[in-house]
């Protein structure tokens, strides 16, 4: 399965691609934002309390608005049943958030993840910290005493959460829809195999090897997304599927300035 991130990397493309072939212009998608952990309560390293929370304070840079979520991971694979802050709609811009998170004992985690999303809950990045966490039965919890920063954004957390979400249905979609940037991405792969192989056999002359230009590229990158794959890399076809909408454009034209030509020479 594709990550989000790449995902979105695929759909810039195939709308970079796609406009070239209709002939309109294409635009960009902002940058992906930004986040660092400030400071954290109590430390990341630790025994804490039955239902005792660990508080993280960040500092983002973003030109969208944002949600945060948190997830606890032990030996790489995420450890559920935790409970954990709200995600309400941070704005954009340079601003600070707070997430947090809280297990029931016995319960241990290793890492952590900070999730960014949009306001569609789709994600965007994901900052990764180390951790070494235990909420056990027996430990005495830390106190009431809490941080100036905890009681400043755990107040602005909360205000935020009590406004009204969004109607999703009047928020911009993304450059093409998720479910459709895969198909797409295959589809120019397809397309671009039904072009190339009777064009670079049936071609003549200097065409021919117009033609077969794209084999320069497109055969090496055949052979490093098949080792990808055997290897078990989780991203094996990304490369192949941001190459073929360019070179499809290439043999498209290329088909039809000699389609022209030969239209033009009878």
């Amino acid at each position: 399965m594709m990550s989000g991130l790449a995902r979105h990397v695929l759909s810039l493309a195939l709308f970079v691609v796609l406009p070239m072939l209709a002939g309109s212009a294409a635009g960009a998608e902002p940058p992906v934002p930004s986040v660092r952990i400030v400071q954290s309560h109590p430390t990341l390293f630790g025994q804490l309390a039955g239902g005792e929370a660990v508080y993280v304070r960040l500092a983002y840079t973003s030109e969208t608005p944002l949600r945060f979520r948190i997830e606890g991971y032990a030996e790489g694979e995420r450890v559920t049943a935790s409970q954990s802050n709200p995600a309400p709609i941070y704005p954009a811009g340079e601003g600070e958030a707070l997430v947090w998170m809280v297990y029931a004992p016995p319960a241990a985690i290793d890492e952590l993840k900070v999730v960014m999303l949009d306001i569609r809950w789709q994600p965007l990045a994901v900052k990764v910290a180390r951790a070494s966490l235990r909420w056990e039965k027996d430990v005495p919890a830390t106190g009431p005493k809490q941080p100036e920063w905890l009681s400043r954004l755990n107040g602005e957390q909360q205000a935020l959460a009590a406004l009204p979400e969004p109607v999703l249905d009047d928020v911009p979609e993304g450059l093409i829809p998720d479910e459709w940037v895969l198909p797409l991405a295959w589809g120019g792969v397809l397309a671009y195999l039904v072009l190339q192989v009777p064009m670079a056999i049936w071609f003549t002359g200097s065409w021919r090897w117009a033609a077969r230009g794209p084999l320069i590229v497109t055969v090496p990158l055949f052979l490093y997304t098949i080792g990808a794959l055997s290897a078990g890399s989780s991203l094996w076809p990304l490369a192949l599927l941001l190459l073929a909408p360019f070179v499809l454009v290439y043999l498209v034209v290329l088909l039809a300035v000699r389609l022209l030509m030969l239209r033009a020479a009878t």
